[in-house]
């Protein structure tokens, strides 16, 4: 299971992480640390923690297009709805 999650963090994610606050709802909704988080999308704690402090990000980020992959293993989505960013998920 564990290397399945791994790859789905290397995927290609149709979905996009565009705002900080994205990053911060899936950590939310996954109940997971910035460690944790890191550590499923394979990318530092310290870029968690940069992108988390972010507003609207100024260009396509990898690791934010990591996390969103790694996250839609989970049932999280990212997306960009009417221009403002959203993150949907499924129910339990």
């Amino acid at each position: 299971v564990a290397a399945e999650g791994r790859l789905t963090a290397l995927r290609l994610s149709a979905y996009r992480i565009t705002d900080g606050r994205q990053v911060r709802a899936v950590r939310a909704i996954l109940g997971i640390s910035m460690q944790e988080m890191a550590d499923m999308a394979q990318v530092h704690k310290n870029t968690v923690y940069a992108l988390e402090g972010q507003g609207r990000l100024k260009r396509r980020a990898f690791a934010a297009d990591r996390i969103a992959s790694a996250a839609e293993g989970y049932g999280v989505r990212c997306l960009v709805v009417g221009g403002m960013p959203t993150v949907e998920f499924d129910r339990p």
